[in-house]
């Protein structure tokens, strides 16, 4: 059962949140606690993530860390990295040319500058994510391609663009993850109507957001997923911005029924109040009692396999199809499975061939050169 929630936090991770996240008068005594029974230099990278944050409150707090120095050198390193990377990152979005489409700043880099502005460099993160509507995906990617990026992906440009919900580009240093859904699948085809995007100031520079109710869904749904590197980061950024009580619940609810995303989105929410954190058991009670989307439910079954060769094989009979007709802008039905099904297979083994017939090459020339040498 475990296995299929990798979005919980482990014991040790759990009691670092728990501190992250405790009201100022008890972070001094929790953290003793924690010092008592470990050390910092024990932190493995899944949790050295959240150093930066925990450092931050130590610091405002004036309290007193048996390990300051570790806490303050993984602080100062993550500061440095993280300035170099918005630099670099951020400077290049503020020139985009007038042919790419409108986009909106998301996930990490969204987050620092709203629920993490106090100290955005306590919010890690690897490289910056922007959305852009669906309809505009295909104009925003030959966008980032005219201007010397390369798609970080082993299938094609236009497999990506119909069976995928993001791509990542890169250019030397430079690493933009490509979004155009907030989910892989959306029972409501025209759910993007309801996204809107607010301005936000970025070192001088105009960028623009998606609001805290959208960011919240898109923070908890994202993290859901399986993935090689623990995505529980998903935990401190959703209780930071529920913490904020800047959430729309009405509309948050409205997002998550109407696309058929409660499964497990309502076992995360409830799973938070383990850390204390305060959600409108209204919430949680419509979202409950709302008709399951099974569709919804068997794409996270997908997205929460750990084997390659189960998700290929869930990818086959229905995920990529699901993908498919909600970047088209259409309803999931038995007569649209049955007309676009054979057309996501078909696609999905003439790109496996492809990458075996690219690797084949790739191996017979590396021969050749091994030859000649």
């Amino acid at each position: 059962m475990m296995r299929l929630e990798s979005w919980k936090a482990d014991k040790r991770l759990t009691e670092i949140l728990i501190i992250c996240l405790a009201p100022d008068k008890d972070v001094e005594s929790m953290l003793k606690k924690w010092e008592s029974k470990h050390s910092i230099s024990e932190i493995d990278g899944g949790l050295i993530r959240f150093i930066p944050y925990l450092f931050r409150r130590v610091l405002d707090l004036n309290v007193k860390a048996r390990d300051y120095n570790m806490l303050r050198g993984v602080y100062f390193k993550n500061w440095w990295v993280q300035t170099v990377f918005q630099k670099n990152n951020l400077s290049f979005l503020s020139v985009l040319d007038d042919t790419f489409p409108p986009f909106a700043i998301l996930k990490g880099v969204a987050l620092q500058n709203t629920v993490y502005s106090h100290d955005p460099r306590t919010r890690p993160c690897d490289d910056i994510d922007i959305f852009v509507y669906s309809n505009n995906r295909l104009d925003a990617a030959e966008s980032l391609l005219r201007q010397g990026f390369e798609l970080d992906n082993m299938y094609s440009l236009k497999y990506v663009m119909n069976y995928r919900k993001s791509a990542s580009f890169r250019k030397g240093e430079l690493s933009i993850d490509l979004n155009w859904g907030l989910h892989e699948y959306a029972k409501d085809p025209n759910y993007q109507n309801k996204i809107k995007f607010e301005e936000v100031v970025i070192d001088k520079d105009r960028f623009f957001i998606l609001n805290d109710t959208l960011n919240l869904v898109h923070t908890i749904i994202h993290g859901a997923a399986w993935n090689s590197v623990s995505s529980t980061r998903w935990i401190l950024d959703a209780a930071l911005l529920i913490q904020s009580e800047a959430i729309d619940w009405s509309l948050f609810v409205d997002i998550v029924i109407t696309n058929g995303w409660q499964y497990p989105l309502v076992d995360q929410l409830l799973y938070l109040s383990e850390f204390e954190v305060e959600i409108p058991g209204e919430v949680i009670e419509e979202i409950t009692e709302s008709k399951i989307d099974y569709w919804g439910r068997a794409t996270y079954f997908y997205q929460s396999q750990p084997s390659q060769f189960t998700r290929r094989i869930n990818r086959a009979i229905y995920s990529d199809y699901l993908t498919f007709i909600t970047n088209k802008g259409l309803k999931n039905s038995i007569l649209n499975y049955v007309k676009f099904e054979p057309l996501v297979v078909l696609n999905l083994l003439t790109q496996y061939s492809r990458i075996l017939v690219n690797s084949s090459l790739r191996d017979f020339s590396k021969m050749r050169r091994n030859l000649c040498l």
